[in-house]
C-alpha cells in the first residue's frame, strides 16, 4: 500500500536531514585537525561531548537480542570512513565520501553501509581519503583521493569506482594517510603515492603514482602509518620473523633508537616478530610468544606503558597475551588471547570505547566477549565478534560508525547487517523481516509505526520488539505483522481503529489482534483486512468509503468479517479494497473515483463487486491496490491495472483513467506492487519493472522523470518489491535489501537525502 495523504492530519515534522549538514557544516575544521599537533577545535569538542551525553543513556556494549548476527568478516577504519567485507565476498563502505573514498561511483557521504561494485572481495584498507582492496582472484583495486599517485594507476587522477592495480599478483595492501603499500604472492613488497619522508622505502623521496618494488627479503605482510604532517612510515615483516620500517621517525615510530627519517627498511631489534600495525606516528607488534610491543609518540598514552613518554625503540605492554593489535592516530587497540578487547591512548571522542572520555595509560578492557578482529581509525574503532557482528565507536562526525547519525559513542554500536527476506512499504516509512525473522523498521514515527516503542523518526533500520516475524504490512500511519505462531500484531496511529485491539488509542509498541490463524495481512491509508487460514476475511479501522466491504460506512475497532469463506489474498490501498479468491476472481470494494474497483463504473461500494464481467476475462493469481489505482496479474502471467492515470501509473502509454483493466506490455509478469502513484513488478527472469509517477525518483531508473510505461531498473535477481507512497524497496536473491525515492523521514534507511537509484540498506 502507499497512499494515506486524502486523510492526514497536521502533525509535528522532524527534519532529520539536519544531521547530515553537521557534517558538512565541520569538515573544513576537521580536515585542518588531521594536519595539527592539537586535538578537533572547542566547537566541534562540545559537540561531540554533547552528542555523547544525550546517547548515554542507549548506550550498551553487549548484544541487542533484536539485532541479528552479522555477515562481517573484516574491517578497516580511516580518518571519517569505514569498509567492511562481509562473509559472502561483497564489500560494504561508509562515512566520509567528499573524494569517493566509499567507491559508489558519488561523492556523498553515507550514515549507513553502501556496497561497493563487484564480488569476491577478500580484504579492504581504508587510508585517509582512498581505499585499496584485494580479491579472491588476487587482483587489487583502489579508489579515491589521488593527488600524490596513492591509488596506484600511473595517474594523479582520484576516482570514485574501483580501479584495477598491475595483475593478479597480489595477496594484501595496506594503506597510509596518502600512500600505499601491497605484497605479492610471491612475496615481494611495493609502495607508491607519497615519498616525502621516505615512506615508499626505494631509497628515493620521490613520489611513485605505479607500484614500486621495496628491495629486501621475503615479506610476509605490511602497515602504512601517517603522521600529522601529512607525511608517513612503513613497517613490515618478513618470513623470518623479522621486523623492518622506514619513513617518517620524529617520534621513533621506527623503533630503531634514533629520530632520523629513513627512506629504506631498517631492521628493528628482534627476531621472533609475528605482526605490525603502524599509527599516527607510533608503531605497534606482535612477537610469536604473543607478547605486545609499543614505540614511538606517546603524548596520550597510546604506549600502553603506563606513561607519556616518547619511546625510539620497542616497549612491551603489560598484560595478557596478545593476538591482534591496531594503531590508531593517538590510540591502540588488541585482542588478547581470550578474545577479550582492550584499549588504551587518547579517548576524547570515546575510541576507546569504555564508556568514557578519559584517556588511559595502559590497556582498558572493553565490554563483550569472544572478539576477533579489531580496527583503529584516526578517531574511531571496529571490531567483530566470533559471530561475525561488527561494532563500532568513536568519533562519528562523518558517520563513520555506520549507525545512522553522526552522534559519536564511547562504547560498542551494533553495525546492521541483516539478510532480508520480505518488505513492505508504508507511506513514509518502511518495515523489513530477515531471514532469522526478525523485524526491523525505520522512517517516519509520529505515531509510533516504527514499533520501537518510541516516537522518534529513524533513518535506519531499528528492530521491533518480539521474535519469529513472517509477513509485515506497512500503512499510512500504521504497521502490522504476522507471527510464525500465525498471531496477528500492529501498532502506530489508531484514530480510526486500524489497530484492530477494539480501541482508538495509538500504540508505539505491537499489540496483539484478536484470533491465531492468520495468514495474510494488508494495511491501507487508516485501515487493515487480514486473511485467516479457513479462508475467511476480515477488516477494520476507517470505513468512510466503504472500504471495510461489511455494507456500511461505519468504523470498525476490531475485525469484522467481510461475507464469503474462500478468500485468498488481500490488498488495501489509501481508502479502497480487493481481494481474491480461491476461484482466482478479483473483488474489490471502497472508494471508486477514478474507477480503482475496476467494475465499470466510478461508484463507491460498500460491499465487494467482482470485476468479473467487463471485458477482461482473465484468471487472477494476485491484486495490488495503490492510492487510487489497483494492478492485478492473471495465471497466464499478464498484467493489468486500472484506476487513476495521471501519472501514467496503469503503464498503458496514456495518462487517461480506466474503471476497467488496461494491459500492461508482456507475459512474463511474477509479482507486482502499486505505491501512492507508480508501480513496480518483477517478471519471471527477476528483473524488476516500474513505471509512474517519479517526482521523487521512485522509479529507481535515475531520474525524476514520470514514465506510462515499464521502465527497467537496474540490477539483477530480483525476488521482492514494495512500493511505498514515494519510495521502493525490493529484495535481491542475495537477500540484500534496497530502496530508492523519497527519503524526507528517513524511510529508505541509508541515512540520506533521497535517491533516484537503488541503494543498500544495511
Amino acid at each position: 500500500m502507499a497512499g494515506g495523504l486524502r486523510h492526514r492530519i497536521a502533525r509535528r515534522s522532524r527534519s532529520w536531514c539536519g544531521l547530515l549538514l553537521v557534517s558538512a557544516c565541520v569538515r573544513s575544521g576537521f580536515e585542518t585537525f588531521a594536519g595539527a599537533d592539537v586535538p578537533p577545535d572547542a566547537g566541534i569538542d562540545a559537540a561531540v561531548d554533547a552528542a555523547m551525553a544525550r546517547d548515554a543513556a542507549s548506550e550498551d556494549s553487549g548484544a541487542d537480542a533484536g539485532i541479528t548476527v552479522g555477515p562481517f568478516a573484516q574491517v578497516a577504519a580511516a580518518l571519517g570512513h569505514t569498509c567492511a567485507v562481509k562473509t559472502d565476498g561483497t564489500l560494504w563502505c561508509w562515512g566520509d565520501n567528499q573524494n569517493g573514498q566509499l567507491g559508489d561511483g558519488t561523492a556523498v557521504d553515507r550514515s549507513t553501509p553502501t556496497q561497493v561494485a563487484g564480488t569476491g572481495w577478500s580484504a579492504v584498507a581504508a587510508g585517509n581519503s582512498h581505499t585499496c582492496a584485494v580479491k579472491t582472484d588476487g587482483t587489487l583495486w583502489c579508489w579515491g583521493l589521488n593527488g600524490n599517485g596513492q591509488l596506484g594507476d600511473g595517474t594523479t587522477a582520484s576516482r570514485r569506482t574501483p580501479t584495477q592495480i598491475g595483475g593478479a599478483t597480489w595477496s594484501s595492501v595496506a594503506t597510509g594517510i596518502n600512500h600505499t603499500c601491497a605484497t605479492g604472492i610471491d612475496l615481494t613488497l611495493w609502495c607508491w603515492g607519497r615519498n616525502a619522508s621516505g615512506q615508499l622505502g626505494d631509497g628515493t623521496l620521490t613520489d611513485r603514482n605505479a607500484p614500486t618494488q621495496v628491495a629486501g627479503a621475503i615479506w610476509s605482510s605490511v602497515a602504512a602509518g601517517a603522521s600529522d604532517d601529512f607525511a608517513g612510515h612503513t613497517c613490515a615483516t618478513t618470513t623470518d620473523h623479522a621486523l623492518w620500517c622506514w619513513g617518517r621517525n620524529d617520534h621513533g615510530q621506527l623503533g630503531d633508537g634514533t629520530l632520523d627519517d629513513k627512506n629504506a627498511p631498517i631492521q628493528v631489534a628482534g627476531s621472533t616478530w609475528s605482526g605490525v600495525t603502524s599509527g599516527g606516528t607510533h608503531t605497534c607488534a606482535t612477537t610469536t610468544d604473543q607478547a605486545l610491543w609499543c614505540w614511538g609518540y606517546n603524548g596520550f598514552g597510546q604506549l600502553g606503558d603506563g606513561t607519556t613518554a616518547d619511546k625510539t625503540t620497542p616497549t612491551q605492554v603489560a598484560g595478557s597475551t596478545w593476538t591482534a593489535v591496531a594503531a590508531g592516530h593517538w590510540h591502540s587497540c588488541a585482542i588478547a588471547s581470550d578474545h577479550t578487547l582492550w584499549c588504551w591512548g587518547y579517548n576524547r571522542t570515546g575510541e576507546l570505547g569504555d564508556s568514557t572520555t578519559a584517556d588511559r595509560r595502559v590497556p582498558t578492557p572493553i565490554a563483550g566477549s569472544l572478539w576477533t578482529s579489531v580496527a583503529a581509525g584516526a578517531w574511531h574503532s571496529c571490531a567483530i565478534r566470533s559471530d561475525h557482528t561488527l561494532w563500532c565507536w568513536g568519533n562519528n562526525q562523518y558517520s563513520q560508525l555506520g549507525d545512522g547519525t553522526v552522534a559519536s559513542k564511547s562504547a560498542p554500536v551494533q553495525i546492521a547487517g541483516a539478510a532480508w527476506s520480505g518488505i513492505a512499504t508504508g507511506t513514509k516509512h518502511t518495515c523489513g523481516v530477515g531471514t532469522d525473522s526478525s523485524l526491523q523498521c525505520w522512517g517516519e514515527n509520529f505515531y509510533g509505526q516504527i514499533g520501537d516503542g518510541t516516537v522518534e523518526y529513524e533513518n535506519a533500520p531499528v528492530p521491533v520488539t518480539g521474535a519469529s516475524w513472517s509477513i509485515a504490512a506497512a500503512g499510512g500511519r500504521h504497521s502490522c505483522a504476522t507471527r510464525a505462531d500465525h498471531t496477528l500484531w500492529c501498532w502506530g496511529d489508531n484514530h480510526q481503529g486500524q489497530l484492530g485491539d477494539g480501541t482508538t488509542t495509538g500504540s508505539s509498541a505491537p499489540t496483539q489482534v484478536a484470533g491465531t490463524t492468520w495468514t495474510g495481512i494488508a494495511t491501507g491509508s487508516d485501515h487493515t483486512c487480514g486473511v485467516r487460514s479457513d479462508g475467511t476475511l476480515w477488516c477494520w479501522g476507517g470505513a468512510e468509503y466503504g472500504q471495510i466491504g461489511d455494507g456500511a460506512v461505519v468504523d470498525r475497532p476490531a475485525p469484522t468479517q467481510i461475507a464469503g469463506t474462500t478468500w485468498s489474498s488481500v490488498a488495501a490501498g489509501d481508502a479502497h479494497t480487493c481481494a481474491v479468491k480461491s476461484d482466482n476472481t478479483i473483488w474489490c470494494w471502497g472508494y471508486n473515483f477514478f474507477g480503482q474497483l475496476g467494475d465499470a463504473t466510478t461508484l463507491d461500494r460498500l460491499a465487494p463487486v467482482s470485476i468479473a464481467g467487463t471485458a477482461v476475462n482473465t484468471d487472477w493469481t494476485s491484486v495490488a491496490a495503490g492510492g487510487d489505482h489497483t494492478c492485478a496479474i492473471g495465471t497466464d502471467h499478464t498484467l493489468w491495472c486500472w484506476g487513476a492515470n495521471s501519472s501514467g501509473q496503469l503503464g498503458d502509454g496514456t495518462t487517461v483513467d480506466k474503471d476497467t483493466p488496461s494491459q500492461v506490455t508482456g507475459t512474463t509478469w511474477s509479482r507486482v506492487a502499486a505505491g501512492g502513484a507508480h508501480n513496480c513488478a518483477l517478471r519471471s527472469d527477476h528483473t524488476l519493472w516500474c513505471w509512474g509517477a517519479n517526482s521523487s525518483g521512485q522509479l529507481g531508473d535515475g531520474t525524476t522523470s514520470g514514465k506510462s510505461t515499464p521502465v527497467l531498473i537496474s540490477g539483477a535477481n530480483w525476488t521482492g518489491v514494495a512500493a511505498g507512497h514515494s519510495h521502493t524497496c525490493g529484495v535481491r536473491s542475495d537477500d540484500t535489501l534496497w530502496c530508492w525515492g523519497s527519503n524526507t523521514d528517513g524511510q529508505l534507511g541509508d541515512g540520506t537525502a533521497w535517491q533516484t537509484l537503488p541503494v543498500a540498506v544495511p
